[in-house]
């Protein structure tokens, strides 16, 4: 570690030493790691806190010195306001506030159009959308999204109707229903249309695209997971999507909405019209004053401190623990093995990929 000049030149700025390290010559109240809002720039932090994880400058962090500066991803433009987010959930927040205002919502039955209530929908579908992305590759969200609108996970007393199902026609009946849902959408072509069954334990979509056949499956393992609890109770919530529905946006155009992400997408596109989005590559993209004002002014920036999770008694140091020093030597440790065993064991739970 010594070898390099960087580490040096680091050291000598912080001012504890090394070989003599005394936290009373510290030089900082505090240390603050700056790095790009993007992927690159969280590869340099976890190097830095790798750094600041070794003996003895571990007494940093147990001590409450080392802080991470929260840059923005975004800079967005309304009208004349100019805001800074960051990361895509906000941007996502932003674009739908300023959508709403411009948009109505409407289901259909028996020919009439009917205008919905429109945050309350919104605000269903996006717990709707959270959950869905937490699933992981394991299951199919299309599927997932199809049985929770017809409502094949629908809950009484404490366990799910479909279980209570000997005879396999409730589970037939929903996957039937999934397949007749998606149908309503797209290239309705004879060839091209979803069918549903039930067999070796599993929920099957299939269809034919060109000489191609298409095949979803969901386990019915899958009502044992985390996830299924609230979708059980979302489906009842966002039932409304079983009817033909669309939106009216600013320009007064008529858009179908085919499901509650596919709601969500068109609400997005709408409010991007309105707004100017720069994506900031790094922390050099942005001039001295907003630089300043978005992550340097103490008086409005973000910080994060770093602490260990173990906590003394007075709590004011923190101590590493044990999960703390095993996932350090996993991700940061000369074995690769278990980083390899690590990476396939949670990429599944990946939801924002920046490559």
């Amino acid at each position: 570690m010594l070898s390099s000049n960087e580490i040096i030149t680091l050291i000598n700025a912080i001012g504890t030493g090394f070989d003599d390290f005394s936290l009373e010559k510290l030089r900082y109240g505090k240390i603050i790691i700056m790095t790009d809002a993007d992927v690159d720039g969280s590869h340099i932090r976890t190097l830095l806190l790798t750094f600041f994880n070794n003996e003895p400058f571990n007494e940093l962090i147990k001590n409450g010195k080392i802080y991470i500066a929260q840059p923005p991803l975004y800079k967005i433009k309304v009208g004349k306001k100019i805001s800074y987010i960051k990361n895509d959930e906000e941007l996502f927040d932003v674009t739908i506030d300023t959508a709403k205002d411009n948009i109505k919502f409407f289901s259909e039955e028996n020919g009439k159009a009917k205008e919905e209530n429109f945050s309350e929908i919104v605000k269903y579908c996006r717990r709707f959308d959270s959950r869905i992305k937490n699933l992981g590759k394991d299951f199919d969200k299309e599927l997932v999204e199809a049985l929770t609108v017809v409502g094949s996970f629908y809950k009484d007393k404490k366990d799910f109707l479909i279980r209570d199902d000997s005879n396999g026609k409730k589970k037939e009946g929903a996957i039937k229903a999934a397949a007749e849902y998606l149908n309503r959408f797209g290239n309705n072509a004879e060839n091209n249309l979803w069918t549903g069954s039930f067999k070796e334990n599993s929920f099957i979509l299939e269809k034919k695209y060109y000489e191609e056949s298409i095949i979803k499956k969901l386990s019915l393992d899958f009502l044992d997971t985390k996830h299924v609890e609230e979708l059980s109770q979302l489906g009842d919530m966002l039932k409304i999507f079983r009817k033909n529905c669309h939106m009216i946006n600013s320009a007064n155009e008529k858009i179908e909405i085919y499901s509650p992400i596919d709601f969500l997408k068109r609400i997005i596109e709408e409010g991007k019209k309105s707004i100017s989005i720069q994506r900031f590559k790094g922390l050099g993209e942005m001039n001295p004053e907003e630089l300043w004002e978005t992550t340097l002014n103490p008086e409005n920036n973000t910080l994060l401190k770093v602490n260990y999770s173990g906590n003394d008694v007075d709590n004011e140091t923190t101590n590493p623990g044990d999960r703390d020093r095993e996932i350090f030597k996993i991700l940061m440790g000369e074995d690769v093995v278990p980083r390899k065993d690590f990476i396939n064991k949670n990429a599944i739970n990946v939801n924002n990929l920046d490559i």
